[in-house]
């Protein structure tokens, strides 16, 4: 059975020419799932999206005008396509990092990945360790 979620977390070193090497398992997605082109949205704070074709679609068909005074997420990434970065792999699995992606993630010599079921997120490990600390330390008490 294709794997067809992005799951768990990954840490990889961008090399001196800017380019990072995409998990293995979420390059296996991507296939399954036909993407050929790495659809990448800053986000809140320092980190980015990566969503796929199937997720710009829904976008597209949440569309409204009046997205810009909506809580909806589907409708604020909508107000954000302008944003978005495409970036393609290699032949190795692996993207070139432009610089307004390494500025907005804060990265330097790492990057993490982490799996978000239906798309994935690039992160500054450091943040991203932060990050998950803060939200199991909020969610430990929850039953």
């Amino acid at each position: 059975m294709a794997k067809t979620t992005f799951k768990s977390t990954y840490k990889f070193k961008i090399d001196r020419k800017g380019r990072v090497s995409i998990p293995a398992d979420f390059r296996t997605v991507l296939a399954a799932k036909g993407e050929e082109e790495l659809n990448v949205l800053p986000w809140e704070g320092q980190v980015a999206r990566v969503i796929g074709d199937d997720v710009l679609a829904r976008i597209g068909a949440n569309a409204d005008p009046l997205a810009a005074f909506s809580a909806n997420p589907l409708d604020d990434a909508a107000m954000r396509a302008a944003d978005l970065i495409p970036l393609s792999l290699d032949a190795e699995g692996r993207v070139m990092l432009p610089e307004r992606l390494i500025v907005h993630c804060n990265l330097s010599e790492l990057v993490a990945f982490a799996g978000r079921n239906t798309f994935f997120e690039i992160w500054n490990p450091e943040a991203l360790d932060a990050f998950q600390a803060a939200w199991h330390a909020r969610t430990s008490g929850r039953s």
